[in-house]
């Protein structure tokens, strides 16, 4: 499981925490994993950028294969400080 961006650079998700789960209330899969900070800052630019996430896993002894993008907006770290420290 990995993250990419239009460039080609991945970020592997972290082996723990995750869970895949099956929700009865709507029918749907559910999977939720995480990734280094640090390593996803390194492969992201400000104002904005288009991230895919693709991976695989087992599901009834089957194997689901999945991708899905999305555009993010990306706060620098100094302009995320700058606006914490306004706030009181």
């Amino acid at each position: 499981l990995v993250i990419s961006n239009p460039d080609g650079q991945t970020v592997p998700a972290l082996t723990k925490p995750s869970s895949i789960s099956y929700s009865v209330k709507n029918g749907i899969w559910q999977m939720m994993v995480k990734f280094d900070r640090a390593a996803v800052g390194a492969i992201v630019a400000a104002p904005k950028t288009t991230l895919t996430i693709s991976g695989a896993f087992a599901c009834n002894l089957t194997g689901v294969v999945f991708e899905g993008s999305d555009t993010i907006k990306v706060i620098p770290i100094e302009e995320k400080k700058a606006k914490s420290k306004g706030k009181k």
